[in-house]
């Protein structure tokens, strides 16, 4: 099936190509960047990652408030910044952290009840207090961000991965708050 749709996505430019191929598109190359980072070939992970969020960057500047495009365009960029911290690229991390955070907080700003927003908000503040803290040793504004993502994770949390989630949040605040 993946190489089926290689073959279709072959050779079409992302500007030239409809909505929703482009959307498939990039949810293609978000899989075989997966692929290669489970193979360990970071760099090949990384430039599969990084056309992934070109194309879900380009989905956005055609409909700039589109949720699915906004919610797509976050989940690209956590996917480039989570190998980037694999790497240790901390400034990198950073940024496409931060990327990951602005959409899912436009995502919840357009469409509130959009399924998963609210919770990637969290995800992605979690993911940003723990660069900080690695970058730049800031447990504060980390802890900052971990109390944020708890305040929103928390009620929601009933099912089994939900409470997972928010006792590793947890975890994290109670080690910034340590290390402060």
């Amino acid at each position: 099936m993946l190489a089926a749709a290689e073959k279709y996505f072959d050779g079409k430019r992302p500007g030239a190509m409809a909505d929703e191929d482009l959307l498939l598109k990039a949810k293609l190359l978000v899989q075989k960047g997966e692929d290669a980072a489970e193979l360990r070939k970071l760099d090949e992970s990384l430039s599969f990652r990084e056309a992934a969020f070109a194309a879900t960057g380009e989905l956005v500047s055609r409909r700039p408030r589109g949720p699915e495009r906004l919610f797509a365009h976050g989940q690209s960029a956590f996917w480039v910044g989570d190998l980037h911290w694999r790497r240790a690229d901390l400034d990198q991390a950073n940024y496409y952290f931060g990327v990951y955070r602005a959409m899912s907080e436009r995502v919840v700003a357009v469409k509130p009840d959009y399924p998963g927003a609210l919770s990637e908000t969290a995800y992605a503040k979690t993911n940003l207090g723990q660069v900080i803290i690695e970058q730049f040793g800031d447990t504060q504004s980390a802890s900052a961000l971990f109390a944020d993502a708890i305040r929103i994770v928390e009620p929601e949390a009933k099912d089994t991965e939900a409470k997972r989630n928010l006792s590793l949040i947890l975890g994290y605040q109670a080690q910034a708050v340590a290390q402060f």
